[in-house]
């Protein structure tokens, strides 16, 4: 598993490094049309004819008739704004970073000067983010290889089911394998099948991480709220006494909910702040779901009960040491 880390790593390095080789400083790609070619296109206007033909997807095309100064904006629905030396890239097959598809016109040349200091670049996508920029890239590659969308709709399935299984590992593992197959397509003439991903990298990107999993049935198949256990109000094993009694890292006592330990941070005063908690978020009370226990009305009425016991016991002790003084004065005089 190491030596297949190690070869993936350094092929990654070896195409980097000869792509940027290849790229020459201050080279632009100059845009296929310009406003002289769109205007002279399907004009009926004297003096306007052009041999260029239109290249508008036909994905984003709407049916609509240019009028006397165009095509309405409103007939382009999915237009991908992405500058066009990317789009040459991705259909070249080079490994491309998928954040610069989203967003809108970046330019190669001004990555290449500050991709070390963006930070834009170099964070995780979210599921979602990934999904609309996976998306534009499939779509510049089918205008030019329209076989290959069944290929890619495949390798998205792929990647969401990595996503469900290991949340914070998908976009590593897509890192590596873009690079992977840049490498074996650029250096080696060897197009790889993204259909079916790469099962080997995954589990050496993967191995050790968390699992994301029911906190019900303990599957990998399912998330908490879609479990059949919680339909069917399965009491799931109850934890051992021992471990019931032992207080949290804070000292905290731990209350169980059928039979999962109830969130103290969720309890207090600031709440709890995980986007993700194995605990169950109910009152420490009442064990009710929909409020904390600072909220309930169980809590606050037993805090009123101690508080009048409180008084009580102290009148009585008033009381009582007012009695004894008065005895200790009737039989000193």
């Amino acid at each position: 598993m190491e030596r297949l880390l190690i070869n993936t790593i350094q092929l990654c390095q070896q195409s980097m490094q000869q792509i940027n080789n290849n790229t020459k400083q201050g080279d632009q790609i100059q845009p296929r049309f310009n406003l002289s070619t769109a205007v002279g296109n399907g004009s009926n206007s004297p003096g306007f004819a052009s041999p260029f033909s239109s290249a508008i997807p036909a994905y984003s095309v709407n049916s609509s008739t240019p009028g006397k100064f165009g095509y309405p904006a409103s007939s382009f629905s999915a237009v991908d704004m992405v500058f066009p030396e990317l789009m040459n890239d991705i259909i070249a097959g080079k490994d491309v970073n998928l954040k610069m598809l989203l967003i809108p016109n970046y330019e190669n040349t001004t990555i290449k000067k500050i991709k070390d200091s963006d930070v834009r670049l170099q964070r995780n996508l979210s599921m979602d983010e990934f999904v609309i920029a996976f998306g534009r890239y499939k779509r510049i590659m089918g205008t030019a290889f329209p076989n290959r969308n069944e290929e890619f709709d495949l390798y998205l399935a792929h990647i969401i089911e990595t996503a469900n299984i290991w949340l914070d590992r998908f976009n590593e593992y897509h890192k590596l394998f873009s690079a992977k197959c840049a490498v074996m397509l650029i250096q080696h003439n060897i197009k790889i099948d993204w259909s079916k991903g790469d099962l080997d990298l995954r589990n050496m990107v993967c191995a050790g991480s968390k699992i994301n999993t029911c906190r019900k049935c303990h599957s990998t198949t399912h998330s908490t709220v879609m479990c059949s256990v919680q339909q069917q109000n399965f009491q799931p094993q109850r934890i051992s006494t021992l471990y019931r009694n032992t207080p949290d890292s804070l000292g905290r006592d731990v209350i169980f909910v059928d039979g999962l330990p109830v969130c103290n941070n969720f309890n207090g005063f600031k709440g709890c702040t995980k986007p993700y908690c194995k605990y169950v978020h109910a009152c420490k009370t009442c064990k009710s779901k929909t409020h904390v226990k600072v909220a309930c009305q169980k809590y606050t009425e037993g805090h009123q009960h101690n508080d009048q016991n409180q008084i009580k016991t102290s009148s009585k002790n008033d009381y009582l040491l007012i009695i004894e003084l008065l005895h200790l004065l009737i039989v000193t005089s």
